[in-house]
């Protein structure tokens, strides 16, 4: 603490100047292997963050080859804090020999299916273990069955330590050659079902969610009960149960895979589950959800920029909500020397008619220094399952920013009919509710901006072989580095050519999500992208969940 005193003819006064409080850190990952990254996180300072090892800004990427402690400290003017604890990484050796494998397996007829476990020459030493991917990252997905692989494409096989180290992959092509009277692929590799999870939902109706396997690709919901399904087919459903399921108490559940070849002689894999229901119906709970995302953005001189983010905020539940509250506040996310210029611009939109209605817009807003709330609650309500659309365009100078990544969340709240009141935090999409178990509340993923989409090299053009969107805050979207003055149109397919995903103007912005609301589930997937230059990239990547 420092201490000034100003002098007068007459008196002096003493001013106190405490300093900053330390930040507190955090890493995703805290024992890794040589050569891995890993991110570490600042909170709590509200200046200039400033790390042991003399980089600045609120999250450190690094990707260090022996073991060692880092701490950090908070500069705001002439003023530092104490250091902050320190963060211990732990390097393991990664001395890992890769596979001696064969490299090429080829089918033999009847069979339409190769054993990749036949490509080992010889059983791993103690406490090391061999895995087969689909991708060159030992990130990418696991191949689900060794035994029965089906497709032409190159397989990897990872040497992994205790330590979870892995070694360079070894490549297997593998090629599938026609046969003239092959065998069922169910021979060796059977359509299988299983039930996964039953969980309660908010509202008292039940999330169901199986698995399939083998040579199945998708599922099947049945019952003997009389409640309703909102889907019958997909590997996640909600069972409403009806009155009579409750009387009964119980309910038998069928969750059964697709049929590999229709009329030939695979059959599809099928389990059967008691879902036991509680014989009270509860009092409807309402509910509130919150979803937001990056409209786009557009570049309006040098560094500033103008960004457009889209809240929508939904009434679940059964009643109707008074005194709504939105919470977004800016300052907090654009930070470390990015700057909010002027104010933001709110709109209120009707989705139901698409069109601008006066719904309450507290003229006050501007996202910082503690004007945070976008409405006025006594003028804001929701019918039961109404909805609203909020749309924000803020602009922001990232000539001095220090950060590449601005992960930006809002809360709502809201009163019910007894006079308690609902909250949710929102996630990035566009619904709410994105595991579709109806309840939003466990949704709370941060809606992500790619500083260096917007800052990039002009010439630069980057796409990943994949990402892994399970919420961790490290690589949870597919981001695409390309030139600020090109869109890109993407599309992307799961393995049967389905189109899972779509836009015409790419922000980084996708995590995963299907265009019904689902998430597509780890696996391979292709996609298709177009910049409007002309150029197009049509590749394989892999989900990691």
């Amino acid at each position: 603490m420092r201490k000034y005193e100003l002098r007068t003819c007459k008196s002096s006064i003493t001013l106190q100047v405490t300093p900053p409080l330390a930040p507190l850190l955090k890493v995703d990952k805290q024992t890794i292997c040589n050569g891995e990254r890993v991110t570490l996180t600042a909170e709590g300072c509200n200046g200039i963050l400033q790390w042991s090892n003399g980089m600045q800004g609120r999250t450190l990427q690094i990707q260090p080859s022996v073991s060692a402690q880092y701490t950090a400290v908070c500069l705001r003017g002439d003023c530092s804090s104490t250091p902050s604890l320190p963060i211990s990484i732990t390097v393991h050796e990664n001395v890992l020999s890769s596979p001696q494998i064969t490299k090429e397996l080829k089918n033999t007829c009847p069979f339409i299916t190769v054993d990749l476990s036949a490509v080992l020459s010889q059983k791993p030493p103690k406490g090391i273990y061999y895995e087969a991917h689909l991708g060159s990252s030992y990130l990418s997905p696991l191949v689900t069955d060794i035994s029965a692989v089906s497709e032409n494409r190159s397989y990897y096989i990872f040497a992994r330590n205790k330590y979870n180290c892995y070694s360079l992959p070894t490549e297997v092509k593998v090629s599938i050659s026609p046969c003239d009277k092959p065998l069922p692929i169910c021979t060796n590799n059977p359509a299988t079902a299983l039930f996964e999870k039953s969980e309660r939902t908010a509202v008292g109706n039940y999330y169901l969610q199986g698995k399939v396997g083998g040579a199945a690709s998708s599922g099947h919901w049945s019952t003997n009960g009389t409640g309703t399904f909102n889907t019958n087919n997909g590997l996640s459903t909600i069972y409403s149960p009806s009155a009579e399921d409750r009387q009964a108490g119980k309910v038998m559940i069928q969750f059964s895979s697709d049929d590999p070849d229709g009329q030939g002689p695979c059959k599809a894999g099928a389990v059967w589950y008691e879902l036991k229901v509680d014989t009270h119906t509860d009092k409807p709970k309402e509910v509130i959800g919150i979803n937001k995302f990056v409209k786009g953005w557009k570049k309006l001189k040098n560094h500033l920029f103008e960004i457009e983010y889209v809240i929508q905020v939904v009434n679940m539940g059964a009643n109707d909500l008074v005194e709504i509250s939105i919470i977004d506040s800016l300052d907090r996310v654009f930070k470390n020397g990015a700057v909010i210029v002027d104010k933001p611009i709110i709109t209120a939109i009707d989705p139901a008619t698409n069109s601008e209605i006066k719904w309450g817009i507290d003229e006050s807003y501007s996202g910082k220094n503690g004007f945070y709330n976008l409405l006025l609650p006594e003028k804001c309500s929701l019918l039961a399952g109404q909805a609203r659309v909020i749309m924000i365009r803020s602009k922001i100078d990232f000539a001095n920013a220090k950060d590449s990544m601005y992960y930006n969340s809002a809360w709502v709240s809201a009163l019910d009919i007894n006079g308690n009141r609902c909250l949710d935090k929102s996630v990035n999409g566009n619904w709410p509710d994105i595991n579709q178990n109806e309840d939003p509340t466990d949704d709370t993923e941060s809606t992500p901006l790619a500083l260096n989409s917007l800052l990039g090299n002009e010439e630069d053009i980057f796409i990943p072989e994949g990402f892994s969107p399970n919420s961790d805050g490290v690589n949870d979207f597919f981001m695409v580095r390309k030139p600020t003055h090109l869109k890109a149109s993407l599309e992307i397919y799961n393995r049967w050519g389905g189109l899972i995903y779509q836009t015409e103007d790419y922000k980084n912005d996708w995590n995963g999500g299907a265009n019904t609301q689902a998430n597509a589930p780890s696996g391979t997937y292709f996609y298709v992208l177009k910049l409007s230059d002309g150029r197009e990239f049509s590749r394989f990547l892999t989900i990691s969940r």
